[in-house]
């Protein structure tokens, strides 16, 4: 086997974004999500400003109601590829060897 350069994306993940994002797609108040989701309008706007972090069971919930993947419902967006980085980096090729 040959060990070859690779890249690895970085992802990053706003919830609130996500949160938000999803609600204005399907054109909802913060009370309407609120009421879909069965909690109050301030939980709703505190998830989507950051304050606190939702529980996994509602960012299931959400997933679920609105059909995307949970790393949708929890904002994640990758990274631009300048921010991309090599897995060999900084590695020098004379000092790697095949594994067979």
């Amino acid at each position: 086997m040959t060990v070859r350069k690779g890249v690895m994306q970085l992802y990053e993940y706003n919830i609130g974004e996500g949160i938000k994002n999803i609600r204005k797609k399907h054109n909802l108040t913060q009370e309407q999500l609120a009421k879909a989701l069965n909690v109050s309008t301030a939980t709703i706007a505190n998830y989507e400003n950051n304050k606190t972090v939702p529980s996994m069971e509602f960012i299931l919930k959400l997933s679920t109601l609105f059909g995307v993947t949970t790393d949708t419902a929890m904002g994640k967006f990758i990274e631009q590829p300048d921010r991309q980085f090599s897995l060999m980096e900084g590695v020098d090729p004379d000092t790697t060897e095949d594994i067979d």
